[in-house]
């Protein structure tokens, strides 16, 4: 039997996304002036996509540009769950798992365009479930006006070890909302 630890995230944001209809004017705003505006906003009090429970920020910032940040983790870990995306176009970026007895290994993980539905191509089982899954569709506003979507990433991780950190991609490109752990009870 599995459980899920949902990973505060928080303190590594330095992107925001959703914004007040009002901001959309605003000359530097989302990405290149794409935003979501917050009535359109589908994850606001939703924690739980594709039934596993996540935590969202909202504020001055909702998601992270990925730049290398090293998140502590300390926990044997089964799969560990990702909503992200990858702003235009899709990339294989590595993240480096760093277990406890100092061993370390890259994982490529599959970020997808949040432009577009994950490819059939990229859909590999991982435990039942879909390595990527496009779970979240939401209308954007500003210099795009269209379905954006961010994607349920499952990364499998094979060693029966307890994970101390992971080291998340040098691509700011990657835009990840939240991370949740896969542990055995």
């Amino acid at each position: 039997m599995s459980k899920f630890k949902k990973i505060e995230i928080g303190t590594y944001f330095n992107h925001r996304l959703f914004y007040p209809e009002e901001q959309l004017k605003d000359a530097d705003v989302g990405l290149d002036k794409i935003i979501i505006i917050d009535s359109n906003n589908k994850i606001r009090n939703h924690d739980i996509i594709d039934g596993i429970p996540f935590i969202f920020g909202y504020g001055k910032y909702d998601n992270l540009e990925c730049g290398g940040q090293i998140i502590e983790i300390n926990e044997h870990v089964k799969n560990l769950h990702i909503i992200g995306f990858y702003y235009w176009g899709d990339s294989e970026e590595i993240i480096r798992i760093i277990y406890n007895d100092g061993e370390q290994e890259g994982i490529g993980v599959p970020f997808i365009n949040w432009g577009l539905k994950s490819k059939y191509d990229w859909r590999i089982e991982c435990l039942g479930r879909e390595l990527v899954k496009s779970s979240l569709p939401m209308m954007a506003s500003g210099s795009y006006c269209g379905t954006v979507f961010f994607h349920h990433i499952c990364i499998p991780l094979g060693k029966n070890k307890k994970v101390e950190k992971i080291v998340l991609p040098e691509d700011f490109m990657v835009h990840i909302l939240a991370i949740t752990i896969e542990i055995d009870d």
